[in-house]
Order: structure tokens, then sequence, then C-alpha cells
């Protein structure tokens, strides 16, 4: 059956983004909504896993879990009793910091800290707290900080940890098709799955990656001039 022409309501930014869809499954399912809010959308032409004895559909995305921006928190307890640098090290970097014995307080240490540059962190302090926020969503090493020989002592706390992106293992996964349309989630959300059709690639949410295509063999791609 051809959608070319055909006037579909959409909700949100939902795009009609099939050629043609000549082979749905004859039963549709009930997906598998683990994770989500109710009146989250799940866009058309999202990966479907569909166990058709059992009628439901899994919805499978490229992306397992997102990366995310680490956070340090370094607490300063004690000030400057002898000039010299204190070093913090962040993701493997030491960047020394010069203190004086005139910074003898623990917030005074802390605004030095703060006013230095650490590239690809951004640096905060509120008192004797030093907080540095990573620029770049990924894993780091620990946190370190010595006070040399000034007498300043601190510590370090990962208060959100960072982490890469971690992909979806496709290889052990039974990807049958692609989401007919876009889904809102509900109390019993259901949908239809394609798994035989073209699409415009260029027009879906995500990029399917190579794996999952492999799976999906009578499903062609196609993109817009």
């Amino acid at each position: 059956m051809s959608d070319y022409g055909r006037i579909v309501k959409e909700y949100g930014s939902g795009k009609n983004i099939w050629v043609d869809v000549p082979k749905v499954y004859p039963v549709g399912g009930k997906i598998n909504t683990s994770g989500m809010t109710l009146g989250d959308v799940i866009p058309a032409g999202s990966i479907c896993a569909l166990n058709t004895a059992a009628g439901t559909i899994d919805v499978y995305s490229a992306i397992s879990s997102d990366a995310v921006a680490e956070v340090d928190t370094l607490t300063i307890t004690a000030g400057c009793s002898t000039s010299g640098n204190v070093t913090v090290t962040l993701d493997g970097t030491a960047v020394n910091i010069a203190v004086l014995d005139t910074d003898a307080t623990a917030d005074a240490v802390a605004a030095k800290i703060a006013a230095t540059s650490f590239a690809g962190w951004t640096v905060s302090a509120a008192g004797a707290v030093v907080t540095f926020t990573a620029d770049v969503k990924e894993a780091k090493t620990t946190p370190t900080f010595s006070g040399g020989s000034t007498g300043v002592t601190g510590s370090f706390v990962v208060t959100v940890l960072g982490k890469d992106v971690v992909y979806t293992d496709f290889s052990a996964i039974n990807v049958n098709g692609l989401l007919y349309n876009d889904v809102i989630v509900n109390t019993y959300t259901t949908g239809t799955v394609v798994y035989e059709g073209m699409v415009f690639e260029d027009m879906l949410a995500d990029a399917i990656p190579d794996a999952a295509k492999a799976k999906m063999p009578q499903i062609t791609y196609f993109k817009h001039a």
C-alpha cells in the first residue's frame, strides 16, 4: 500500500517517514513501555522486536544509555600556611595553582582554585567548596588534590560520575521491523510493526545502526535529494 500524497494528523514533530509500506505484521501488539513516561512519544521508525506469539513489541534505540557529564566537588578544609603550589588533577591532567600564606582560609584557597582555568571544565566556588563540571559527556579518571607543602588540605568527591555513551548490541536481539507511526505512551500502548517497506532515512528521529539494518533486509532506505 502506498502512502504517497496521503494526509495525516500527527502529534508534535511527527512526520510521515514512509515512501511505501507494502507489508506490516497482521497483528499489532502491546508495546513494552518500561522506563517510559505517560505522554512520551515513541517516534515512527523506531527499531522493534515483535513477539508474535505473545503479541508484544519491544522498542530499541541505537543508544542503550546516554553519556553523562562528570561533576567533581573539591572541599578545602584548611587554608595556606606556607606559600607554594597546590595541585588539582582532573581526568589525568594536573594543574598547579599558586597560593600565598595570606590565603589563610579555606574559602580564600577555594577562590584561587576557582579562578584558575581548567581546559574542558567549568569551575565555580561557593565558600570552601569548588565544583568542576566537565564540558564533555564521557567517563573520566578519578580526580585528586595535593596541597604540597602549603599546609592546604582538601578532598574530592565525585558528585556525578561521568559515563560514556553505551550503544545497543543488536547481535542477540531479534530485530524484525520498524514502528509504523508515532505512538503516544499511555496506560495500554499499542503499535504496528513494518517488516517490508521503503523509508526516508533522513526523516528518522534516530539513525538505524548497520547491525540492526542487517536484520531487516526487506526494508529499503532512501534519502531526499
